[in-house]
C-alpha cells in the first residue's frame, strides 16, 4: 500500500537517518514541523513499518540495532514503529499532548500530502544535521576534562556540583572513574582499600563484574580473605545480589576519597 507513496529506498534512507543521528537533532527537526504533519508522520512510521514484508523487516531490524550505552553494549532492536514512539514520548508536553489529540482524530490523510510530510522531514532532519555540532553526553565530556585534573581538585568541583546539581554530579562520577577502572589502579590502591571494605560488600560488588576485576582484587588478597569473599558470595540473597552496583559505587567512592585525602593515588 505504501511503496506507490514512499519507495523502499525512501525507506531505508530514513532508517539510516534515525539510526546514525543523535535523538536531539532528530528532535530538533520534528520541532519545525506543524503538530498536525508531526501526527501524520508518526502515523506513516508506525504503518510502514507494520507492513513491511518480513524479509526486509528483518534487514530493516537488523539495520536499527543499535547500543543503548556503550559501556553495556546492550542492544535493543527497533523498527520505525519503535522510533515513533520514542519521538512522541520526547515532545515538550504541552506539545504531546497536542500531538496525541491530532493522532487520535487523525484516520485518513490524501497519499499526496503523506509522500510530502514524509520528504519535509527527511529534508529538515539533515539540514539539522548539516548546520548542528554535536558534542555528546555534556557530563561525559566533562569527566573527560577532568580525567587529567589533580584528584584533589575534582573533588573539590565534585563536592560544589553535588550541592548544586546532585544528578549532574552522580552523572559525571559515573564517568570519571568506575568500578571497571579499578583494573588500573596501583596494586597499592586495591591494598588500602582492602583494609577498611567489608567482605560482604566485596562479595556483593564482585559477583556481577567482569573477571579482570576480580582478578585485580584476588591477586591482592590473601588465601583467607578470597576463601571469605567466596563464602560470603555463597550467602548472597537474590535482593542482596541486586544491588551489585551499589555495592560497586560504595567501593569507588572510598577510593575517591581516599585519593582525594592523599592516602593513596589512583595513577
Amino acid at each position: 500500500m505504501y511503496e506507490s507513496i514512499i519507495s523502499e529506498e525512501s525507506i531505508q534512507e530514513l532508517t539510516e537517518i534515525f539510526v546514525n543521528t543523535p535523538l536531539p537533532i532528530i528532535m530538533g527537526a520534528i520541532e519545525q514541523i506543524d503538530d498536525n504533519e508531526i501526527a501524520v508522520f508518526l502515523l506513516i512510521l508506525d504503518k510502514v513499518s507494520s507492513e513491511i514484508p518480513s524479509d526486509e523487516s528483518d534487514v530493516i531490524h537488523k539495520a536499527l540495532t543499535q547500543s543503548e550505552d556503550d559501556n553495556s553494549r546492550t542492544e535493543e532492536e527497533k523498527t520505525l514503529s519503535t522510533y515513533a514512539q520514542q519521538i512522541l514520548a520526547e515532545l515538550p508536553f504541552p506539545k504531546q499532548v497536542k500531538v496525541s489529540e491530532k493522532i487520535a482524530a487523525t484516520e485518513m490523510v490524501e497519499s499526496e500530502h503523506a509522500g510530502r510530510i514524509w520528504n519535509d522531514f527527511t529534508d529538515k532532519i539533515k539540514s539539522v544535521l548539516e548546520n548542528t555540532l554535536f558534542f555528546g553526553s555534556g557530563a561525559k565530556n566533562l569527566a573527560k576534562l577532568l580525567e587529567q585534573v589533580d584528584i584533589e581538585k575534582q573533588n573539590k568541583l565534585m563536592e560544589v556540583l553535588q550541592d548544586r546539581n546532585p544528578e549532574l554530579a552522580q552523572t559525571v562520577g559515573d564517568y570519571l572513574f568506575t568500578f571497571e577502572d579499578i583494573v588500573d589502579i596501583p596494586n597499592e590502591a586495591v591494598l588500602t582499600v582492602l583494609q577498611v571494605v567489608e567482605p560482604n560488600t566485596l562479595a556483593i560488588a564482585l559477583h556481577d563484574t567482569t573477571e579482570p576485576v576480580v582478578e585485580k582484587f584476588y591477586e591482592n588478597m590473601s588465601t583467607e580473605q578470597i576463601k571469605n569473599v567466596e563464602s560470603e558470595t555463597k550467602k548472597l540473597s537474590f535482593e542482596q545480589k541486586q544491588i551489585s552496583n551499589t555495592a560497586q559505587q560504595s567501593i569507588v567512592n572510598l577510593l575517591r576519597n581516599f585519593a582525594g585525602r592523599g592516602i593513596l593515588k589512583l595513577r
